[in-house]
């Protein structure tokens, strides 16, 4: 008899494998297709009228970890700091004014996706740490934000998914990811590391000591298994050198109280991790999430089985462009799946077949059906 997706998704957690005679789950995130084409009224005919969760039942795709709309576990209150806003034009400017300066973060929002609540409606363009100048200012705001639980969307979305998924916690990523993203941006993170690195390693520091003595333990407190806290760890981005000065210590440290009360690491691994595999595993990751494959970068399913073997459950292996076909042809799209499900079944791993990292708005939905036609034919003939 076949589990349900909640089942095999903590047969997985486990310690269950996929293959070679394991069942083969099947679960990806479609909110960014629905939304678009909802909006759009470009819906498939015998999908027209569904909500997303009948979508997801009727093509029997099991539910993703998070809903877009659902993911927060804490709601950030910051003291002492007047907050603002400003438009110009289609930019929205945000501004901290605090005793050491006022500091601002800018956002281009896009009318129309914002009006129909499409996804990438916003798009973060300009940074409150901009020179040294910031550096105090930013730091004010950190240490004055408090972390207040809000474990509401957790439940509705567990409650929500039923048997047909299982959901994670997820609150921000690690404290250098935080900086470099979220503070800074990449490209002026860069020049910031080089012209001050002590003071970068010093907000990060403070950031990392913030998280550990006020957010973990929110964290800790949610019953959900699996916590998801950092990802988007990139071989170029967050390169070998600054992965393990930076980031490894501090996840080493969270999955570490993490396992000790049971419980799971899940890291977001959308980006090219072909020199970071072995540090990701270091770090204490259990699950690769949203695992991107070749073509879209340069590291393939076969590979990240060789590196990890069953020792990390990987959630991914469909590269979202093989679904597109200006893109690929069905042909090519059929064959990728067809040795992927194979090799699946060939080693002893413990894989969740999912789009890395969204099902996109261009997809051929008979690529979806197709694949649920063909994990239900690998599923069939595991017990012949």
């Amino acid at each position: 008899m076949n589990m349900t997706n909640r089942q095999l998704f903590n047969a997985l957690l486990d310690g269950e494998p996929t293959g070679p005679a394991g069942q083969i789950l099947w679960a990806a995130r479609l909110d960014v297709w629905y939304r678009q084409l909802k909006a759009t009224d470009t819906l498939p005919e015998k999908y027209a009228g569904m909500s997303l969760n009948q979508i997801h039942k009727a093509m029997e795709i099991g539910f993703p970890q998070k809903s877009d709309e659902k993911n927060r576990l804490f709601k950030p209150e910051i003291n002492g700091v007047r907050q603002y806003e400003e438009r110009d034009g289609d930019n929205l400017h945000r501004y901290f004014e605090t005793p050491f300066g006022t500091v601002y973060d800018t956002y281009h929002v896009d009318a129309y996706r914002a009006a129909n609540r499409l996804s990438f409606a916003t798009t973060h363009i300009g940074y409150r740490l901009k020179g040294e100048k910031d550096f105090k200012p930013v730091r004010y705001i950190l240490e004055n934000t408090t972390y207040v639980p809000y474990y509401d969307d957790y439940y509705a979305y567990e409650e929500e998914i039923g048997d047909d998924g299982l959901a994670f916690i997820f609150t921000a990523n690690d404290p250098f990811s935080t900086v470099m993203r979220d503070y800074a941006g990449i490209e002026q993170f860069c020049y910031l590391l080089a012209d001050y690195p002590e003071l970068v390693d010093g907000l990060i520091g403070a950031l990392a000591e913030k998280m550990e003595a006020e957010l973990q333990p929110i964290m800790f407190g949610c019953p959900a298994r699996v916590a998801h806290h950092g990802g988007h760890y990139d071989s170029m981005v967050t390169s070998p050198p600054l992965f393990e000065k930076y980031i490894l210590p501090y996840l080493q440290r969270f999955s570490g109280e993490l396992h000790g009360m049971g419980k799971f690491l899940a890291l977001h691994t959308d980006a090219d991790s072909r020199l970071i595999m072995g540090l990701l595993e270091g770090a204490g990751m259990d699950m690769a999430e949203c695992f991107c494959t070749a073509p879209m970068v340069g590291v393939t399913l076969e590979q990240a089985l060789d590196c990890w073997g069953d020792r990390v459950i990987i959630w991914g292996g469909v590269p979202s462009i093989i679904l597109c076909p200006d893109s690929c042809s069905y042909g090519d799209f059929v064959d990728y799946m067809s040795a992927a499900i194979a090799l699946i079944r060939s080693r002893k791993c413990r894989v969740i077949l999912g789009v890395s990292d969204n099902v996109m708005p261009e997809t051929d939905i008979t690529r979806l059906e197709k694949i649920t036609d063909m994990v239900n034919e690998a599923n069939r003939l595991r017990y012949d």
